[in-house]
């Protein structure tokens, strides 16, 4: 493995929130979030929903403990 840089960009004030994840020499983004801030608008409505990328949602689904 190629050691690699990773540049994470938190978009709120909440460290736990939005982040916004690129690594070095490479075109996608990851956004990372929680799963019950998915339908907030400050998240819904990133331009990176509308690129190529990853998104990783966290927590337990919605219903469930």
């Amino acid at each position: 493995m190629t050691p690699f840089s990773l540049r994470i960009f938190v978009a709120e004030v909440d460290p736990d929130g939005l982040r916004i994840v690129e690594r070095a020499n490479w075109n996608g983004k990851a956004l990372v979030f929680p799963r019950a801030a998915r339908a907030q608008p400050s998240v819904a409505t990133r331009p990176e929903h509308q690129q190529t990328g990853v998104q990783l949602l966290l927590g337990p689904r919605e219903g469930r403990a």
